[in-house]
């Protein structure tokens, strides 16, 4: 694998995909890479919202009471469940996101119809239009379709073919940067690491790996400064005083007596 010439635009397709450490900020080196080769951004946690997006899941909202609230008579209010989830009946989604929507919620069996040869019912006459009547209403909404689903339902082939399908999305020429491989709904790294190399395959893709280093240790406090010299006591002063006169006078008699030894 050759490493990119940093003044050099290649004209080639290029894919590359940045991992590393978070405090290393490989979202931003992916974001500066795609800017500096005309690239697009895949980032994985920001494709599976939109495709659950798509497929019209989302997480149960249960009313609970508001305990937080002042007021007695405040509105409940919504609270997600966790591993429930809800269905937007009017979401029609293709390909491989019709296929992570039938993971949450499989085809419902078809309606069973009447027995054979059995003849239709008759179809009742319309009621006739009374002016004065208030129209009737317009029927309510059916509730949204639920269903319970645990962690675990992401797998590797499935994110592979979410990829291929946003990969085809994007109609990129010049390459795609993939911004790390932190995934919610995938935790292990390698396998979102082998889903994005099988949806890649067929066209060169580098790994560029941001080098962190962690900050050295704090160094250690610097030792306080001497305290200064305090002078010393009044006591100690008159020991101190007294002892040089005792040295003085000892000395005047040394050399008293030599003097003297000498006039002998």
């Amino acid at each position: 694998m050759q490493p990119l010439e940093p003044d050099v635009v290649s004209v080639m397709p290029i894919n590359m995909l940045v991992y590393g450490h978070p405090l290393a900020a490989p979202k931003r080196v992916a974001k500066g890479l795609a800017h500096k080769y005309k690239m697009s951004v895949l980032d994985l946690e920001g494709m599976m919202a939109q495709f659950l997006k798509e497929a019209g899941i989302s997480q149960f909202m249960e009313e609970v009471p508001d305990e937080e609230a002042e007021e007695e008579d405040a509105p409940p209010k919504l609270v997600p469940v966790e591993g429930k989830w809800q269905l937007d009946g009017n979401a029609s989604p293709l390909g491989a996101v019709k296929a992570l929507q039938e993971i949450f919620f499989p085809p419902l069996p078809p309606p069973e119809e009447g027995e054979e040869g059995g003849e239709p019912p008759a179809e009742e006459p319309p009621a006739e239009e009374d002016e004065d009547a208030e129209p009737n209403p317009e029927p309510a909404p059916a509730p949204p379709r639920v269903e319970e689903k645990e962690d675990g339902w992401m797998t590797g082939d499935l994110l592979c073919q979410l990829i291929k399908h946003k990969l085809m999305e994007m109609q990129y020429v010049r390459g795609v940067v993939v911004s790390g491989l932190n995934l919610s709904y995938l935790p292990e790294d390698i396998e979102v690491a082998k889903a994005v190399e099988v949806a890649m395959s067929g066209k060169t893709l580098q790994v560029i790996f941001p080098e962190y280093e962690e900050p050295p240790e704090a160094a250690e406090a610097e030792e306080a400064p001497a305290a200064e010299e305090q002078p010393p006591a009044e006591g100690e002063e008159e020991k101190a005083h007294v002892g040089e006169e005792g040295e003085e006078d000892e000395g005047e008699e040394e050399a008293e007596a030599l003097d003297e030894e000498q006039v002998v």
